[in-house]
């Protein structure tokens, strides 16, 4: 079995999108922000805004 090592967590929304790297221990490594993720539109013309 193999050890999770990180995770990352994203929340897209229509006014914003956030990520976060953080570590197995739960300790946050890097984080970002964007614009609009506009998930409502579906998958593929959210990739593409």
């Amino acid at each position: 079995m193999t050890a999770l090592l990180f995770a990352i967590g994203i929340d897209g929304g229509g006014t914003g999108t956030r990520a976060v790297l953080a570590d197995r221990h739960g300790r946050e490594l890097a984080q970002g922000r964007g614009g609009p993720s506009g998930l409502g539109l579906g998958i593929e013309r959210a990739w593409a805004s």
